[in-house]
């Protein structure tokens, strides 16, 4: 993929040593902020189960009587935890826990308005701070790009 990349902005070895390091960070700030918390609603929707079963979001007749596609080891996911929340290394980040908390108030019968909008807060805060820390990334890049560069990395939705 960096080579596809490579090529799309026209840089040399030497450039890309540069701009590469910038170019990853702010990938994996997007697809961190893109995947966070990305099946919790179907969760809470469908219950204790997961997405999938009767009756729940994703029930038959929606896809979700799909059977789950194993990892490389052959193995399938359960269900209820096809979360999607890792970072780019596969950890979880501040905004899929503050998520994860969110969801799991949210779940509980007997929770409080001040529980709920504390979790509410909570995540938030941490969704600014990442559309922060993101920016600042992308601004970071943008400082190592010729026009033509950052135009193309706009119209390859990397850049703003």
């Amino acid at each position: 993929m960096n080579q596809r990349i490579m090529q799309a902005l026209g840089t040399s070895e030497e450039e890309w040593k540069v701009i590469e390091p910038l170019y990853t960070k702010v990938s994996d700030l997007q697809r961190s902020s893109m995947m966070g918390g990305r099946g919790r609603f179907g969760r809470m929707m469908g219950g204790p189960g997961g997405m999938g079963g009767p009756g729940e979001m994703g029930g038959p007749g929606q896809g979700g009587d799909r059977p789950e596609r194993g990892n490389q080891n052959g193995d399938r996911p359960e269900r209820g935890n096809r979360r999607g929340m890792g970072g780019p290394d596969g950890e979880e980040t501040a905004v899929s826990k503050a998520q994860t908390a969110l969801s799991e108030v949210l779940e509980k019968a007997e929770a409080t308005p001040e529980e709920i909008k504390a979790a509410l807060t909570k995540l938030r805060a941490e969704k600014e701070k990442a559309r922060q820390e993101l920016a600042q990334a992308q601004e970071n890049l943008r400082k190592v790009l010729s026009l033509k560069q950052e135009a193309t990395l706009v119209m390859m939705g990397t850049l703003d």
